[in-house]
């Protein structure tokens, strides 16, 4: 997680991994921040929405909860995909 928007709750993640899209569930946690569960509303990069984000693009994410600096995000999967 690079930076948290308190006013509007939004959260900017640098992807580093495998891609984000508009549904996949997620996990994010820190040392001091407790594991929240979320569902992605809605991606967006430049205040563009967009359906997916790929590896080394940075993007917002509405988050319901605060966030710090240095969180991790994972994407959920089934273990069967």
């Amino acid at each position: 997680m690079v930076n948290y928007y308190t006013k509007i709750r939004v959260a900017e993640f640098a992807i580093r991994a495998n891609g984000l899209s508009v549904g996949d569930k997620i996990l994010i946690y820190g040392k001091k921040t407790p594991a929240h569960y979320h569902v992605i509303d809605e991606i967006q990069i430049n205040h563009r929405s967009v359906l997916s984000v790929e590896k080394g693009e940075n993007c917002g994410i509405k988050i319901s909860v605060p966030v710090r600096p240095g969180d991790k995000l994972f994407r959920i999967t089934d273990a069967g995909r």
